[in-house]
């Protein structure tokens, strides 16, 4: 089979993955809770796509204090966890037999590249059809991650984070943010799949969470002290939202005194397309 005719078919798994996201995600809430559902879904899904891996290179960066980090995935998988060293920064690219990375084994369709600029403290880790491990320091300053049809993985525990952005296209996220303080988070979903958890620690200044979603499903959940106070507000112009603060149903809510308050969250969503469900707990 030519190579064109391999990247036609690709193309053409891709779109339909858009396609049928939202109808696989309705089915999926109506087996499981909402919650279990989600991670349950994706769990199954990366033991499919990597049942084995071999290590084929691995990289070590000294790092310095407020590391910022750019991740491009494509077709294949990583999963970022804190390490031991508190200036150290391990990447670790994997080689998997999974089934869908068996399509990327042909030239050119698989590749790997890393780079760490020291002037800049931007590390860089670009990776189609392989799985990464990224072990980051608990200073790291911001994550900028975009997955084109990848799965990633994301367990952060840092009061240092400042600036999470996500972009998915036909792509699965599944990340934990615990500890942070005063964070923006940006999340842009088309045709992917996301399961958030978000707890902030008490801080002074505002917090922005940002969402927008054309096509997929989105769970995000915000735990926060009770000092925090909170506006939310969205626009949906199709597809489903559902916004819950402290058991109450409510697309559009202030709290009392936010405007003076010291310690504030703003949330923003815009739906177009797909299921969103926003639940924010003190």
């Amino acid at each position: 089979m030519k190579l064109q005719n391999i990247l036609g078919i690709l193309v053409v798994i891709s779109v339909v993955l858009a396609l049928i996201t939202p109808v696989l995600m309705v089915t999926i809430n109506k087996r499981y809770t909402q919650q279990q559902g989600f991670v349950e879904f994706i769990e199954s899904f990366m033991n499919k796509l990597v049942p084995y891996r071999n290590v084929i290179c691995h990289y070590e960066y000294n790092v310095s204090k407020g590391l910022n980090v750019v991740i491009e995935i494509s077709g294949g998988s990583i999963e970022v966890k804190h390490g031991i060293e508190a200036h150290k920064s391990k990447v670790v690219i994997y080689e998997s037999s999974g089934i869908m990375l068996g399509f990327m084994r042909f030239r050119g369709l698989k590749r790997y590249n890393v780079d760490y600029d020291v002037k800049s403290n931007v590390l860089k880790v670009n990776v189609r059809g392989y799985h990464v491990e990224l072990l980051i320091p608990r200073s790291i300053k911001s994550i900028r991650l975009y997955v084109n049809g990848g799965i990633a993985k994301l367990d952060i525990r840092s009061s240092e984070l400042k600036s999470l952005e996500a972009n998915l296209s036909s792509g699965t996220l599944e990340f934990g943010v615990r500890g942070a303080e005063c964070l923006n988070l940006t999340i842009d979903v088309s045709g992917g799949i996301i399961d958030g958890n978000l707890e902030l620690q008490p801080y002074t200044g505002t917090s922005n969470v940002t969402l927008s979603l054309s096509g997929g499903a989105m769970s995000l959940n915000l735990k926060i002290p009770s000092s925090i106070k909170v506006k939310c507000n969205g626009i949906v112009s199709a597809g489903i939202a559902s916004v819950n603060i402290n058991g109450i149903e409510a697309q559009h809510y202030i709290d009392m005194g936010y405007d003076k308050a010291h310690s504030k969250l703003h949330i923003m969503y815009r739906v177009s397309s797909g299921v969103a469900d926003i639940k924010i707990s003190r």
